[in-house]
């Protein structure tokens, strides 16, 4: 979902390490609330549930749910994962072998964490996918852009034909996985956290299957492209570059957005009875879908950064920058938070909310993370959880305390 592990240093002023950029990291932090907008359902409702709207407001949430957010944030994260690693490859410029260990460790790091999330908060944790997609980016290090772009174009093809085999099972078992997931998973979330730690061990096989087949392809095309925009010099782009392709970039999110919201609702009409659900019609409707998710995440991408570029004394772009900055720690806290909404340890809202009121605390746990974020960031150079990650990649404590993040953007 992200790339946390890949971030620059915050004390590189004090280095030769390139110094972070606002912008990017404004963009992390809104990859961020895009990435929490989507996973909240799956903290409400069992892993397997397939939402089916009683209401207009419900209806209309996923509408924007799906046309607007799923299928698009994860893949700005995994652009800029790969985009971190090609600023890892420009930084680290010293001996090979010492820069493959500290990758190797960034590596397994991020898949310790993605286990420990996993069971303990959220069973569709991607940081373990992005561990082991990330060993791909090592061995693609050295090759060159062209072959690194025509690779990510073949890759997307075949996650494309992925994504419409799941969704489209999905759709078509819909009703007998309902039924069955309901009550055993209401059970487990609902009770003590041993008892969800429990329950989550066993929708581990089904959440992880969904994320390795829905986010793996789509996830290393992007990283592939992420590592060809940061070694050809093409990312970030510039305010000027950015001017000149605007009504280019306007485009790609205003296409995107309705190809998606177009392609969704002709699934959701289509989805009315398994034959229609499995007809041809469906089939073009899905792959229309996910065509046009990198279209609108790239829209949103770019018009993000343009805003952040021309707004960066703003205080909404220094939050959003803060938060990114330590989108790891964000990526937990999340969690945290939603898990003390739904499960039985906390408000015990498992399956009680719809989708309309669901996406409302999803933007306020977002709201809730960059309050947070931020007030850490007054005090400490890293987010908690990033400090732990670049201490066991350096094999030493880093100094965690730093003057406030506003006063070195």
């Amino acid at each position: 979902m992200n790339s946390p592990a890949c971030g620059d240093a915050d004390d590189a002023r004090k280095s030769n390490a390139v110094p972070r950029a606002q912008d990017i990291d404004a963009l992390r932090g809104f990859a961020l609330m895009g990435i929490i907008v989507v996973n909240a359902p799956y903290f409400a409702f069992p892993v397997t549930h397939v939402p089916n709207p009683t209401t207009l407001l419900d209806g209309v949430a996923l509408l924007i749910g799906n046309s607007a957010f799923a299928g698009k944030f994860f893949l700005m994260f995994s652009f800029l994962f790969g985009f971190g690693f090609a600023r890892i490859l420009q930084k680290d410029v010293g001996d090979p072998v010492v820069l493959r260990g500290k990758f190797a460790r960034r590596l397994l790091a991020l898949f310790a964490f993605g286990l420990a999330h996993a069971i303990l908060l959220f069973p569709g944790d991607i940081l373990m996918l992005y561990a082991i997609l990330g060993s791909v980016l090592w061995l693609c290090r050295k090759k060159p852009v062209k072959t690194l772009l025509m690779a990510s174009g073949v890759i997307y093809f075949c996650a494309a034909a992925a994504q419409v085999f799941v969704i489209q099972e999905a759709i078509l078992h819909s009703a007998s996985i309902n039924a069955a997931m309901q009550v055993a998973a209401g059970q487990g979330y609902l009770g003590s956290f041993t008892d969800a730690v429990v329950q989550r061990i066993n929708d581990l096989p089904v959440a992880l299957g969904f994320v390795a087949l829905f986010n793996g392809l789509p996830a290393l095309a992007m990283f592939l492209v992420g590592l060809a925009a940061g070694r050809s010099g093409v990312f970030p782009p510039s305010q000027e570059t950015l001017r000149k392709h605007h009504g280019r970039v306007r485009f790609a999110f205003i296409s995107g957005l309705l190809g998606s919201s177009a392609s969704f609702l002709s699934v959701l009409l289509l989805s009315g009875t398994t034959q229609e659900a499995g007809s041809g019609l469906m089939t073009v409707s899905l792959i229309c879908f996910c065509i046009c998710a990198p279209v609108l995440s790239f829209g949103m991408a770019m018009t993000v950064l343009s805003w952040a570029q021309n707004a960066r004394h703003s205080a909404l772009v220094r939050w959003l920058a803060a938060t990114g900055s330590s989108s790891l720690s964000g990526y937990i806290l999340h969690s945290i938070i939603l898990g003390s909404v739904f499960m039985g340890w906390g408000l015990g809202l498992f399956g009680a909310l719809g989708p309309a009121v669901i996406m409302l605390v999803a933007f306020a746990t977002f709201s809730a993370v960059v309050i947070i974020l931020n007030a850490w960031k007054r005090w400490f150079r890293y987010g908690p959880d990033e400090w732990l990650l670049r201490s066991f990649v350096d094999l030493s404590w880093k100094p965690i305390r730093n003057e406030p993040y506003s006063s070195r953007t």
